[in-house]
């Protein structure tokens, strides 16, 4: 796994070091390909670089999301609320019709039932009502 990106950043070396040696030299077809060869290889290294880090960007996200998603269904087993549970997991694992407002992706529907579960939970409301009594 490691062992390409070591190669592509030594291949580059070499023809950047191709290419100096042309230029001081004064060899016009070495310059030539060797610079053609490494602006490309430049390129494909900031492409693959930023590939990588997206795919890295968008892992970390959804594993938080499911985490969270989790987190919440495990909240709602431990309250006897079965019924959430099951409601929650079967959003989930039907498909939506194509005239459903709901997302036909699973990472999107996830968000949803996440948000939905979090605007139900007991520990909110209890707060917001005790914040609601001492402001009255």
């Amino acid at each position: 796994m490691y062992l390409l990106p070591v190669f592509l950043f030594l291949f580059t070396a070499w023809m950047f070091l191709g290419w100096m040696i042309g230029e001081s030299r004064d060899i016009r077809w070495m310059r030539n390909w060797c610079a053609g060869i490494f602006v490309v290889m430049v390129v494909l290294i900031c492409l693959g670089g930023g590939a990588v880090f997206a795919r890295r960007a968008t892992q970390a996200s959804c594993r938080a999301s499911l985490e969270q998603f989790a987190r919440l269904l495990e909240e709602r087993a431990e309250e006897g609320r079965s019924q959430d549970v099951r409601d929650a997991i079967g959003h989930l694992a039907n498909r939506p019709s194509e005239w459903s407002s709901h997302s036909p992706d699973i990472l999107n529907r996830i968000n949803e039932v996440t948000q939905a579960l979090e605007k139900t939970s007991l520990n909110r409301v209890a707060t917001k009502a005790a914040g609601q009594k001492s402001a009255h």
